[in-house]
C-alpha cells in the first residue's frame, strides 16, 4: 500500500476552509481514481505548543503508480486546482509506502 498526505498550514480563515474543505473539496477528492481509502482531520493538536498543521488529509492507493495514475488524471488535476479556492499557506505533500 502506499499513502498520500497533504498537510495544511494553519490557515487566515479557519471557518471558510472548514465548510469548503467539507462540503465542496472532499466530494472532489472522493473521485480519485484507484484510491482505496482516505481520512482527515480538522482537530489537528501538538503534544506543546502550537501544531504546525490546521488540517491533515490521507489518501491510500495500492502502489506509487497507482497514486501517480490517480494525481495526474483528469479528477486528480481537480483536486489540485481546487485548493487555491479554500487554502492559505503553503501546502505540504508528502507519500511514502505504508509497512506493517
Amino acid at each position: 500500500m502506499y499513502r498520500l498526505m497533504v498537510l495544511y498550514p494553519p490557515q487566515e480563515n479557519p471557518e471558510h476552509f472548514k465548510e469548503y474543505y467539507v462540503k465542496h473539496h472532499l466530494p472532489l477528492a472522493e473521485k480519485l481514481p484507484k484510491m482505496k481509502a482516505m481520512r482527515y482531520s480538522l482537530d489537528i493538536k501538538a503534544i506543546e505548543g502550537e501544531a504546525p498543521y490546521f488540517c491533515i488529509f490521507e489518501a491510500d492507493f495500492e502502489s506509487f503508480e497507482d497514486m501517480i495514475e490517480a494525481m495526474q488524471s483528469e479528477q486528480g488535476q481537480k483536486v489540485a486546482q481546487d485548493v487555491s479556492n479554500y487554502a492559505t499557506g503553503e501546502v505540504q505533500i508528502i507519500h511514502f509506502p505504508i509497512t506493517s
